[in-house]
Parts: structure tokens; C-alpha cells; sequence
């Protein structure tokens, strides 16, 4: 098939800046393929046609040559031109993809969403939770790659973009350095991206990608700066007080190793080889923590952790709000932390939502969430593809308290699974307990809620309803045990092994 005259300028550009690039590594010039030699200057149809094709072929050899470093050193003196448009333009119109073609286009989406031009106007930390980023940067994309609408995007791969949302909020709960190294968090972002495979290259995802990433980016810069400052006021004050340089700070960390940390040549050395630089930076900080005496106690964490949950027994505590007010905060025993579960609980049914009713047809469905699954019946299916939110009735309150319920499974089970995995560490998991401490209120208000529904349905006869209604309030039931028991594993043998 013949190149567009788009096509053909955009592949030019790119040619051209490629060999530019490869010159100035190799230090010559890149010699051309047959039939490259006269570019842009053919003398028939016949002759162009396959020109381009040799030049789409040489392109996918040079792309194996240019990798995404040598984008980000190119473009550190380079300013932002019609040039980010085209490189963007042949990564997302490739007819394959290279996990380098996907770094390459997370580089360029991220620059483009970081510079904006002065008529554009997004703000490159501006987000919403559910997935929803500001529509003037989608719109930018959408003319930038030729578009007039926005391409379909497959449910699954929609439910994947948006797990971004819950690691902003996990970096959000971060409150120093070596906290974000331990998460996990940054692989985490790179396994999503591999995760989405072709659909990487979405419009909706290449923004929901760069707003992560330059809030992400903004949010390493401020923990990794604090750290390193922390650690040289440190090692500079030891020394002030006569202390000596090979000193050990903390287990083998010697003050010498601090005073050495150099800030800016690491911030300079690609991610992908710097880990071992920040990985030892996080034991630094670690080190300086626990001689300046500022670690947490991991058990008076825990034990304020156990409260919530009435000392050893296994049931909820009571909320303070009436069962039917609206709003789950009502529920919540801490003003932040209902604001925060707020948001959540409103994107994850949001999210359950999209996805089944993009599963039409289907009447029993297995929804994923967040470090698993969830397994909906037809009649929760059939929940949250109705739509009542003007009407006042008892299906009405009947298909809310199932939508209210599977989001509640869907919440408790994501926080648990994330809850487990860093349950032995000394702080990781205080986000998560918190999470699930809220929620097992909520639990508590939508049991009360559920079994009012279920006494009015069997006294109107309602049989089939009743068993709806009741085998939902078990599952909630069994659910709140588990997190109960997961919770009160928080106990002071915890803080004994750091």
C-alpha cells in the first residue's frame, strides 16, 4: 500500500533525524541501503512505491539502533518542534512493536505532555481518579496522530490503564526515599506498561502514561533530593563533631560512603543503570534513620492498628452514621482517610462498571480487579448495567446494595492483596491497614443496609430476592472475617526484625 503524503514527510523526518543521531555517535556518516540513494527523487510511481517500502524496512533496522537514552540525551539541548510529532506519529504507526519502540514513545509522549506549547493548555500534574485525564492533551494526541475520533480501546486493556490511578495514590501515601524504592511501585508502572501491549499506544493511555509519569518523575525528584540532602547534613555534621570518616553509620554503611553520594551523577545516569545507585541510596537513608533514632516504631504502628478492630474479635466496629446516609465516608472513622476511600470506592465502581457493560451479553462474568478477580452473578451483572438513579424504589435500593457490595469485594480484596505482600515490612503496610480498617466500617453500615432491604423483601413475599439479598450480605460477611484476621497479624514480633 502507498504512503500518505503524512506518512512519507513523517518517515522522512525521522530518517533524517536518525542518521543525524547515528553521525554523531559513530563519529561517520551512516551509509545508505540500495535504492535509498536517490530518496525523494524517483522518476515513476513504480520507482516510489518501492523506495518506501525499503524505506519502511530501513527504518525498523535503525530503530533497533536508536534507543530510548540516546532520544533522551538528543533532546536535552533540542527543543520541543515538529520533530516530537513525528517520532511520536511512527512509534504509535508501527505495524509491530519492540519493547525499545515503547520506551522510545513513553520518552516522547511524556516530553511533549511536560513542554506544552503556548496555545495548548493542560496542566502536567492535572489528573482525576478513574482514569479520566484532562481532555485538552487527548485532544492534542488525537491531531498530532491524525485522528478525528478517538479509536475503540478494548475493556480489558481500559481496566489495566486505569490500575494507574491506585499507584498514584500508593505514591501519594509515600513520605520518603527509600519507602518508594521498597514499594516496588516503579516496576510495578513498567509491568502495566508491558501489560497493555498494543493498546500502549492508545491515545487515552499514551495520556494517562504521561501524566503518571511526569507526576511521578515530580514526586521522585522531591523524595530523592530531601534524602540526599538528609544524608550529607549528616555525614557533614559527624565530621564537624570530629568524627571519623570510616565510622560506621549502621551495619556496614560507613560515613565515608555518605559524604561521597553524588547527587547529580546520579539523577544523570539512565534509570536502567542506575538502580544499584539508588538502591544503595535508600540503604543510606535507611542507615541515617535508625542512628538518628527516626524510624517508626513498626509496633506502636501496629498496635494502634489493632484498635479499630475491637482488640481480638473478629467483627467490624460500629459506625457512628446512619446506615442509609449516602456518602461511604459517613462510615469512616478519620476525615482524610474517608475522603481518600472516597474517591477510591467511587473509581473502582466506576471502573466494574465499564466493564461490564462492555461485556454485553454476558450474564455471568469474571470481573478483574486489582491483584485478582471478582466473580459476579447475573443478578449483580444485571446491577450495574441498570441504570436507577433517578427512581425511587426498591429494585432501585436492590441493585445499589449489589453494586455497593461487589465494590466493596473488589476494594477489599485489591487492599489485601497489596496489604499481604508488604505486611512484613516496617511501613509499607500502614497504608493498606488503614484502607481496610475504613472499609470494614463501611462493611458494617452496608450489612445493617442489606438486611433492612432483605426484611422488606420477605414481607412482601419476594423469595428469589431474599436469597439475593442474603447470599450477598455472606459474601460481604466472609470477606470483613478475612480482613479482620489478616489485620490483627500486625503485632509488635513485626517491629522486632528492624
Amino acid at each position: 500500500m502507498a504512503l500518505t503524503e503524512r506518512d512519507m514527510k513523517e518517515l522522512l523526518d525521522v530518517h533524517e533525524f536518525y542518521l543525524r543521531l547515528l553521525k554523531q555517535s559513530l563519529g561517520h556518516d551512516v551509509p545508505l541501503p540500495l535504492g535509498l540513494d536517490n530518496l525523494g527523487n524517483e522518476a515513476n510511481e513504480s520507482e516510489r512505491t518501492e523506495t518506501e517500502a525499503t524505506l519502511r524496512r530501513w527504518l525498523d533496522l535503525l530503530d533497533l539502533a536508536i534507543t530510548a537514552p540516546m532520544l533522551r540525551d538528543a533532546f536535552k539541548t533540542m527543543p520541543r518542534g515538529p520533530l516530537m510529532g513525528s517520532l511520536l506519529y511512527h512509534y504509535v504507526n508501527k505495524s509491530s512493536h519492540s519493547d525499545t519502540d515503547r520506551d522510545k514513545a513513553d520518552f516522547i509522549v511524556t516530553l511533549l505532555f511536560r513542554t506544552p506549547d503556548d496555545a495548548e493548555n493542560w496542566d502536567a500534574t492535572g489528573r482525576s481518579f478513574g482514569g479520566i485525564i484532562l481532555p485538552p492533551f487527548e485532544a492534542f494526541l488525537l491531531r498530532t496522530l491524525g485522528l478525528t475520533e478517538m479509536p475503540f480501546l478494548p475493556a480489558e486493556d481500559a481496566q489495566v490503564a486505569q490500575e494507574f490511578d491506585f499507584v498514584f495514590e500508593e505514591i501519594e501515601d509515600l513520605r520518603h526515599f527509600d519507602q518508594l524504592i521498597d514499594s516496588g511501585l516503579m516496576q510495578k508502572a513498567r509491568d502495566l506498561k508491558h501489560t497493555l501491549g498494543s493498546s500502549f499506544y492508545h491515545p487515552h493511555v499514551l495520556a494517562v502514561v504521561a501524566s503518571y509519569n511526569v507526576y511521578f518523575g515530580k514526586r521522585f525528584d522531591e523524595l530523592f533530593h530531601a534524602a540526599t540532602k538528609q544524608i550529607k547534613e549528616f555525614a557533614d555534621r559527624l565530621q564537624a563533631e570530629g568524627g571519623s570518616l570510616m565510622a560506621r553509620v549502621d551495619g556496614d554503611v560507613i560515613v565515608k560512603q555518605l559524604a561521597e553520594v553524588q547527587e547529580s551523577k546520579i539523577l544523570q545516569t539512565e534509570y536502567g543503570r542506575a538502580q544499584d545507585q539508588l538502591r544503595m541510596l535508600s540503604k543510606f537513608k535507611k542507615a541515617v534513620d535508625v542512628r538518628k533514632g527516626t524510624k517508626d516504631s513498626a509496633a506502636a504502628i501496629a498496635a494502634a492498628y489493632k484498635q479499630p478492630l475491637g482488640g481480638t474479635s473478629t467483627t467490624a466496629p460500629k459506625p457512628q452514621a446512619e446506615p442509609n446516609v449516602a456518602p461511604i465516608s459517613a462510615a469512616l472513622g478519620s476525615a482524610a482517610n474517608a475522603s481518600l476511600e472516597d474517591v477510591r470506592f467511587a473509581g473502582m465502581q466506576e471502573s466494574i462498571r465499564n466493564f461490564v457493560r462492555g461485556a454485553a451479553g454476558k450474564d455471568n462474568l469474571e470481573v478483574p480487579v486489582h491483584h485478582g478477580s471478582l466473580l459476579l452473578t447475573a443478578y449483580e451483572v444485571e446491577a450495574f448495567r441498570s441504570d436507577f438513579s433517578k427512581e425511587k424504589s426498591f429494585r432501585a435500593d436492590l441493585a445499589n446494595l449489589l453494586v455497593s457490595n461487589v465494590t466493596l469485594l473488589a476494594r477489599m480484596t485489591s487492599e489485601l492483596a497489596d496489604f499481604k505482600t508488604k505486611r512484613n515490612s516496617a511501613y509499607l503496610w500502614k497504608p493498606h491497614a488503614d484502607s481496610l480498617s475504613c472499609l470494614l466500617n463501611v462493611a458494617e453500615t452496608m450489612i445493617e443496609k442489606a438486611e433492612q432491604i432483605a426484611q422488606l423483601a420477605e414481607t412482601r413475599g419476594l423469595k428469589d430476592k431474599v436469597e439475593i439479598v442474603r447470599g450477598s450480605i455472606e459474601r460481604v460477611h466472609e470477606q470483613v472475617l478475612t480482613v479482620a484476621k489478616a489485620l490483627q497479624t500486625i503485632d509488635t514480633n513485626q517491629a522486632e526484625r528492624y
